[in-house]
């Protein structure tokens, strides 16, 4: 009797919680328009947050290559404890010789 009684309690809790899933459908189904406003504000703040996020990636990683770029501009030199500009480092001879 006592395993019986356990199996009921179960299906009652199963028969409740679709209940309220049924209900909560009809709800959504009725107002249908509030639901769509919903899931367009929801779409827009999406692709608004989408464009903050690709503008910040944008921007950070041009900061950081002109960062990279400013310090990649010296060479070491044979005294370690001197830098020489790259551009004076890798001239190069475009005299033409006959």
């Amino acid at each position: 009797m006592n395993g019986l009684y356990h199996q009921h309690r179960a299906l009652s809790y199963s028969c409740v919680s679709l209940g309220w899933l049924n209900g909560v459908t009809q709800y959504w189904s009725r107002n249908l328009s509030i639901y769509r406003e919903f899931s367009r504000l929801a779409l827009v703040f999406g692709y608004i947050t989408s464009l903050v996020m690709r503008v910040a990636i944008s921007a950070f990683g041009e900061y950081f290559r002109r960062i990279r770029n400013h310090v990649d501009k010296y060479v070491i030199t044979k005294h370690y404890y001197q830098l020489m500009p790259l551009s004076l480092a890798t001239v190069q001879d475009f005299s033409f010789r006959l």
